[in-house]
């Protein structure tokens, strides 16, 4: 095909286009990422028809994945070859441009993960020319907070209240006007609390990332605080939801497989 047939064929939406799979494609990108997006997001994006969701609210778009963090580390409980790899929840947020969230700077670039970035990892120092490791990073450009520490987290819902606190989440990256009219904001949070007894009693239906005001500071919110006690709210759609503890359940299997390997007496 010409490059007018291609752009033609995949690239056909206003505003860009999915690269990953696709009905009729046959070269596209592997994508391990849950998504749900709005209708319009993926009529302008070209998504397939199965990541919309009407269920979402405050996002234009979430993405999901299991984040695997640096190098594997070896030596767990003396054994030379037990070794592991943290696991992180990551989602990312395609917000309109038009919405302003809780930050607490102006900056249009922040990137806290600097084992994002494509590097060997495996040179350590501590003797770094800043007094410690936080003052070095908000030197560099991108390093500033745009959002509150430990001022997100993922919440079970009951009657437009805040439940049980699923995870907390950190501020990785954000970018705005990442595509055109939308804003960018990726964040990690720790695996393993959908398996929580306390959760599992509660059952839950509803789910929500939310954000605090600035001026509520990073603490832990108190309990049943109510959704619109808080700055900003994503409710996700249960399906979503339902894939992202799949993947949690086994991220908890694979820690705990490495629990008993560590205290294993075949050394």
């Amino acid at each position: 095909m010409t490059d007018a047939q291609v752009k033609a064929r995949y690239q056909s939406c206003s505003d860009g286009y999915y690269s990953g799979p696709r009905p009729g494609r046959t070269r596209y990108t592997k994508d391990d990422y849950v998504w749900a997006v709005t209708p319009d997001f993926a009529k302008r994006y070209c998504m397939p028809p199965e990541f919309i969701s009407t269920e979402l609210k405050g996002a234009d778009a979430v993405a999901f994945h299991m984040v695997k963090e640096g190098a594997e580390q070896c030596g767990y409980g003396g054994q030379k070859e037990v070794c592991s790899r943290r696991q992180a929840l990551g989602l990312e947020f395609y917000f309109s441009s038009a919405i302003k969230l809780p930050s607490i700077s102006d900056t249009k670039f922040s990137t806290r993960a600097l084992y994002m970035v494509e590097m060997s990892a495996h040179v350590v120092t501590d003797k770094r020319p800043y007094a410690n490791s936080q003052q070095w990073l908000d030197d560099k450009p991108g390093g500033q907070n745009k959002f509150t520490p430990n001022s997100m987290g993922l919440v079970a819902v009951k009657e437009d209240k805040a439940i049980w606190p699923v995870a907390a989440f950190g501020e990785m990256m954000y970018i705005e006007d990442l595509l055109p009219g939308y804003n960018f904001l990726s964040v990690e949070g720790n695996a393993g609390n959908f398996e929580h007894p306390g959760l599992r009693k509660l059952d839950p239906k509803r789910f929500a990332f939310v954000m605090r005001h600035p001026w509520q500071g990073s603490p832990p919110p108190p309990p049943a605080l109510a959704l619109a006690d808080y700055s900003y709210v994503i409710e996700l759609p249960q399906s979503f939801i339902e894939k992202m503890r799949v993947q949690d359940g086994e991220a908890s299997m694979t820690a705990r497989d490495l629990f008993k390997r560590a205290t294993s007496t075949n050394k």
